[in-house]
């Protein structure tokens, strides 16, 4: 404290202003800084900017008064100086026509310097301002506001753009500065730093810039004059000053321009702002996306991936290519021989079904209902139905973590080949978002040895009958041959994916994109067991249902069977819908490997995980922008807003292209980023 005094005191006195003499004290504090860390902090200055900082000499010469009033003691000899100079008058000269050079100096003095002195001094003392003194071409000017300097320097320009001076080298430019603060009086002069201060920002300008000193910029920005703005230029170092803010005032259609130092240096390094900015947008990327690896954020982004499905218009068209046969309870009740084994369908009815099913000439049928017990021998045509090529069975692999120790086994009659299982994934809020194509049991006494799920098989037997093929990509994962002759490669989900967060991704996983309908019950035309065994289906209605994929399935009692699933759709529909029967699912799954192999139907996808970090890094850096370039509350509020709205709707429009894309990070970070800069002032 004694050194800073000292120092501070040795500075004041030597005519510097206050807070340039604290500036110096401070900076002779670094030497000692090894002993006193931190020693050249303190101490700071808390003062309005519009406010000029005294001099000794000021406020010494004040003690003569008696009772001076407050308000004026620093205010009473405020003016803003102004410098003005022309843009290459050296060369102008040289290039002028004469053979001495006096004969230029004349030429010069009287066509060039002589109008420009007219329009400098035409409506000078207009504006409150005089000239202090000239110095070749260059005036030094003194205003008793800063509004009026501004004013008259817009003025000027305006006239020079509109009467142009000509010259050897094209129109006569002039470049301006100003500074407003308390100058020394030495007779009809001023001296001190404070006229070095505006001569060195006039010395930054170009041809038709002017540039104000920060005090300057305030005051104009306090007046609110109309048609004028002020662009900061950053901090640019001052001989003598150091470094300080320099502003440009921009009027009608004027922009912005280089410096006269920035037109011959190297790019300049990114101002603390954007350094700031970039700062706070990657540490709120880093916290969000560490909080989503972490799992927090799993089950909120798994609801936004509900909810962006659910919007997807306009609705697709049900898939001609399905029929679904589903054994309701009224067709259970109504059967004429009860079944045995406690199976939902009888021999004798499921004899019929398939009997009366060759009508409708399927491609293939897929049998998605548990019979782990053998034909009765009664009935020798159901075994031979069950044993055809186009038929395809389920059994159910054990899952102990379930709670299911036994699985089922498989009909006896279906060769292995044509056996598959029919378990799903569900996610832990009960939801069926995952298709499971492929898995291996390792226990060897598993009941299910199935490694293909019915979905699958039945959209590879259709596919083959279209002539399409399928092999295996180096990875492992599968590829459809397309009638474009592209492969199509099933992308498998690795444990982070998209929402996902160290997911259980065993066995071949890929997401279900369930066709865009207001239910996924709709996915193809439905009829009952009944429908069929009582021929209730008009003849023209069986000839539009021929050739397809017969899925038959029990849809029984709600409250007492296992195999009905939430799906993101579960939210949207009524009560008594709000769980889908599994052949439902299954048939969501058929249609999606059709429809991707021969519609050329989007397969969900995501990008890795570095793009991902990249995604939401630039979504902070949005929101970081908003809050920097967007003061005012308000409006920040409101444009945060659209810029959300902006989010979500690309989110919507990749959604439609099947790309699941990290919403709700993109809007933490977007809030987080505006929010924590706004709060910190940092845009100041």
């Amino acid at each position: 404290s004694q050194q800073f005094l000292k120092y501070f005191l040795r500075e004041f006195a030597s005519n510097r202003s206050f807070d340039l003499a604290v500036r110096k004290a401070r900076e002779r504090l670094q030497g000692i800084e090894g002993e006193f860390p931190g020693a050249s902090w303190l101490p700071v200055i808390f003062q309005n900017q519009a406010q000029i900082s005294p001099t000794w000499q000021q406020l010494y010469t004040s003690t003569d008064q008696e009772e001076p009033p407050r308000s004026s003691l620093l205010s009473e000899q405020v003016v803003t100086m102004v410098f003005t100079d022309l843009v290459n008058s050296t060369a102008v000269k040289n290039h002028l026509e004469g053979s001495d050079l006096n004969t230029r100096n004349r030429l010069y003095f009287d066509t060039i310097l002589q109008p420009h002195r007219q329009l400098v001094e035409a409506n000078l003392a207009g504006y409150g301002g005089r000239v202090v003194k000239t110095e070749g071409d260059a005036y030094f000017l003194v205003f008793d506001s800063a509004v009026q300097a501004v004013q008259w320097s817009v003025a000027l320009q305006i006239s020079h753009r509109n009467n142009p001076i000509p010259t050897p080298l094209g129109e006569l430019q002039v470049r301006i500065g100003m500074h407003t603060g308390s100058p020394l009086p030495d007779g009809e002069d001023f001296i001190g730093q404070q006229v070095d201060y505006a001569a060195r920002v006039s010395s930054l300008a170009t041809g038709g810039q002017i540039l104000l000193s920060e005090v300057t910029a305030v005051l104009v920005r306090n007046a609110g004059i109309a048609g004028l703005t002020i662009h900061s230029q950053g901090d640019r170092p001052l001989k003598g000053i150091g470094e300080v803010p320099i502003f440009e005032l921009l009027w009608s259609d004027k922009q912005p321009q280089p410096l006269k130092n920035d037109l011959n240096s190297p790019p300049k390094k990114p101002s603390p702002l954007y350094r700031l900015l970039l700062k706070y947008s990657v540490l709120a990327t880093v916290l969000v996306m560490g909080l989503r690896l972490l799992g927090i954020l799993q089950s909120y982004e798994l609801q936004a991936f509900d909810h962006l499905m659910r919007q997807r218009r306009p609705y697709e068209k049900r898939d001609q290519r399905i029929l679904i046969i589903q054994a309701t309870p009224e067709d259970i009740k109504a059967q004429e021989v009860k079944p045995e084994n406690n199976a939902s369908l009888s021999d004798h009815t499921l004899t019929r079904l398939l009997t009366k099913l060759k009508q409708y000439e399927p491609k293939v049928i897929g049998l998605d209902i548990y019979r782990d017990f053998p034909v009765n021998p009664a009935y020798p045509q159901l075994a031979t139905n069950l044993g055809q090529d186009n038929l395809f069975g389920i059994c159910k692999v054990r899952d102990i973590q379930a709670g299911d120790r036994e699985g089922v086994a498989p009909p006896p009659e279906i060769p292995s080949k044509r056996l598959s299982f029919s378990d799903a994934v569900a996610d832990p809020d009960g939801m069926i978002r995952r298709h499971l194509l492929s898995m291996k049991s390792n226990d060897p006494t598993d009941p299910c040895t199935a490694k293909n799920n019915l979905s699958l098989l039945l959209a590879l037997y259709y596919l083959n009958q279209e002539g399409m093929s399928w092999d295996y990509t180096a990875d492992g994962e599968l590829q459809i041959d397309s009638p474009k002759g592209k492969k199509i490669v099933l992308k498998e989900l690795n444990p982070f994916t998209g929402g996902y967060q160290r997911l259980d991704a065993r066995g071949r996983q890929i997401l279900l994109n369930y066709r865009s309908l207001a239910s996924p019950r709709q996915i193809a035309h439905t009829v009952s067991v009944g429908d069929i065994l009582n021929d209730r289906i008009p003849d023209e209605i069986k000839t539009q249902l021929k050739h397809r994929i017969i899925l038959i399935g029990v849809a029984g009692p709600i409250n007492t069977s296992a195999d009905y699933w939430f799906t993101p759709y579960s939210p949207s529909q009524p009560s008594y819908q709000k769980k889908t029967p599994g052949i439902f699912i299954q048939a969501q799954m058929v249609s999606q490997l059709l429809s991707t192999v021969l519609d050329n139907r989007p397969l969900l996808w995501v990008l890795p995980l570095w793009g991902e970090f990249v995604w939401v890094l630039v979504w902070s850096i949005v929101g970081g922008l908003l809050a920097t370039f967007i003061p005012q509350p308000r409006r920040l509020i409101i444009a945060t807003g659209v810029g959300l709205g902006t989010l979500y709707g690309v989110c919507y429009i990749f959604i439609l292209q099947g790309g699941w894309m990290p919403l709700l990070p993109s809007a933490m970070v977007l809030l987080l980023s505006a929010g924590g800069i706004a709060f910190l002032g940092i845009r100041d």
